[in-house]
């Protein structure tokens, strides 16, 4: 026998939600995720979506359940069905990777130009950016 299962994560896009299928959702995994939360498991989306993305997201698929916790943007941490503020913060671990953040890309500012510099002289890329200090 298979022990509880305690704790599902997941990726949104091409995970969760097909782009190019339809349905955009699998009724059979949306099923299986809803009653391994009725059997206490929590459900974490995992992306690299803001947290506005990401409840558009929700809405706009027609979700039928929602997430215990968002881990969005890469590295920030939302409660979302069990924690009524949208986007509130989940201890220090916030903070921390803010500050984490703010002094590794300190460090490593020179590197940065340097690549910067190079992506829009030098390429036709488009150079994306993404604010760090941003709670959510």
């Amino acid at each position: 026998m298979f022990p509880q299962i305690r704790l599902i994560s997941t990726d949104f896009d091409g995970t969760l939600v097909s782009h190019v299928s339809h349905p955009v959702l699998n009724p059979d995994c949306m099923k299986r995720i809803a009653e391994l939360q009725k059997e206490g498991a929590l459900w974490a989306i995992n992306t690299g979506r803001s947290v506005d993305l990401l409840e558009s997201g929700l809405t706009d698929f027609e979700f039928p359940m929602r997430p215990d916790f968002l881990l969005t943007s890469e590295r920030m941490s939302s409660g979302h069905r069990r924690i009524v503020a949208r986007g509130k913060h989940y201890g220090d671990w916030n903070d921390r990777c803010a500050n984490d953040h703010r002094e590794l890309f300190t460090s490593a500012s020179s590197v940065l130009a340097e690549i910067i510099e190079f992506v829009t002289h030098r390429t036709k890329a488009r150079l994306l950016t993404m604010d760090m200090d941003r709670k959510g």
